[in-house]
């Protein structure tokens, strides 16, 4: 089966990397796999090169009728059995609709947009009459797609896979030399990096030698800075910016919190726990709230609470016991649940199903 999965390149974050990681996954499987990247992104061909991917760019950064023939052309060439749609552009969408030779399986990463603008309607209308089923990475994100179904197009729920660390240890609990928090994500929005500052202001409070790190890039940032400043813990904070090394990141905290108000998977709550770092999390009903068992994999508090979920951060940080037996089991359960090596087959699934007349949803 020839598969072309289709994406932008910005912003760069976890789709592009999953894009990356599953189509070399499939690549290994057998599968004859290439992937278009809509506009430059140095930072995604690289991780695509890195990984063994065969990937293709449309060039520029907007629309253009360069752009445009780039990618129809690149499509024709490839001849896809299947097209994987991460995303897409209303106007690279349109094109595909226009010259549709195969099926197309849109794979939701996030929420439907609630947005009522016309391009936004228009977007809507081209992927409800463009796609042949829909992969959602949550429950929680099928759901969401399937209150505003009228097409009857399948809806699939396949979680998100990791890439599991060669050499996983407890890095963080054996070798404490502080009390450092930290989160790494998008500074956009609806990522929490706002929220991610209060809570730290309430651990300073508990803990005077904490300190704390946020990674990551986005609109935010600044405000982020400000706000820290704001709070007393300019000296306190650090803001490494993009990480290329996620894991060293990750094993470099005593901590992981999450903050985000409604996120639709939540890779940042795997990845800590691969390593075995204790992770702390807001419980918010979003999509992320299915990969947490309270007391078993991490520790909880409810939205908008900084004062609970600054407790459970301190007594992970200072019962070294007790993080420790909540990374392992956490180790365990993200071993189990989230490898690409499972996701890449779900999907093959999934691919399969779209092959045969007619579909039903699950």
């Amino acid at each position: 089966m020839r598969i072309l999965h289709i994406v932008p390149g910005a912003p760069y974050g976890g789709m592009q990397w999953l894009v990356s990681d599953l189509a070399s996954e499939q690549t290994r499987q057998g599968m004859d796999v290439r992937v278009l990247v809509i506009y430059d992104s140095p930072a995604l061909l690289a991780e695509m090169d890195a990984n063994g991917v065969r990937c293709h760019t449309v060039a520029g950064r907007r629309p253009s009728l360069r752009a445009l023939m780039r990618y129809r052309s690149l499509i024709r060439e490839m001849a896809p059995d299947l097209v994987h749609l991460h995303g897409g552009l209303l106007w690279s969408n349109l094109l595909g609709l226009s010259d549709k030779r195969c099926p197309w399986l849109f794979h939701a990463h996030s929420y439907p947009p609630d947005s009522t603008e016309i391009r936004t309607r228009l977007l809507k209308f081209t992927n409800s009459r463009l796609t042949d089923a829909i992969v959602g990475v949550s429950r929680s994100v099928s759901d969401a797609f399937r209150q505003g179904n009228r097409t009857g197009v399948p809806v699939f729920t396949v979680y998100n896979g990791v890439r599991m660390p060669e050499n996983p240890e407890f890095l963080s609990v054996r070798r404490r030399k502080g009390c450092t928090f930290g989160m790494a994500t998008r500074f956009a929005a609806d990522k929490g990096v706002l929220e991610f500052v209060e809570v730290a202001s309430e651990i300073a409070r508990r803990l005077p030698e904490a300190s704390f790190a946020l990674a990551g890039e986005g609109p935010l940032l600044e405000e982020a800075r400000l706000r820290a400043a704001g709070r007393g813990l300019a000296g306190r904070f650090r803001f490494p910016g993009f990480i290329r090394d996620v894991n060293q990141f990750w094993a470099d905290l005593d901590v992981c919190i999450f903050t985000a108000p409604r996120e639709a998977f939540g890779i940042r709550l795997i990845e800590p726990m691969l390593l075995g770092i204790p992770v702390v999390a807001y419980l918010t009903g979003a999509g992320s709230d299915e990969l947490i068992r309270d007391g078993e994999n991490a520790l909880t508090a409810p939205w908008g609470n900084p004062m609970a979920l600054a407790d459970v951060a301190v007594r992970m940080a200072t019962d070294t016991t007790a993080a420790l037996a909540l990374a392992s089991r956490a180790q365990h359960f993200a071993q189990e649940t989230f490898s690409i090596t499972g996701m890449a087959r779900k999907i093959t699934s999934v691919y399969e199903r779209l092959r045969v007349t007619p579909l039903s949803s699950n």
